[in-house]
């Protein structure tokens, strides 16, 4: 799941604006409506913690090596949480990271 926030005017110089633009993405794991042990639930969220880390490591590499696509992104921002209760029946991490063009 991902939501493309909404633009935020920003100034980049002082005869030109710009934005800053952030995408929450969230990383879920369906878990069911059944009851799991907490031993599960925290070796899901392990692994879904080192799945947000590989993204947030692809996202900073695929920067540096100049992808258009993400030419403007900020990797200062990019920030891992954990999420607990946001989509019902999952666990999930949210990846936050913000563009600055």
């Amino acid at each position: 799941m991902c939501d493309l926030g909404g633009s935020v005017p920003v100034r980049c110089t002082e005869d030109s604006m710009g934005d800053n633009n952030t995408v929450l993405l969230f990383v879920l794991e369906y878990l069911g409506k059944v009851s799991i042990s907490p031993e599960d639930e925290f070796e899901s969220y392990e692994q879904l913690q080192v799945m947000a880390k590989k993204i947030r490591k692809r996202l900073i590499g695929n920067a540096g090596r100049g992808n258009v696509l993400l030419r403007c992104l900020d990797c200062a921002s990019i920030e891992i949480e954990p999420e607990w209760n946001i989509a019902g029946a999952y666990n999930d991490w949210s990846v936050v990271f913000s563009f600055e063009c």
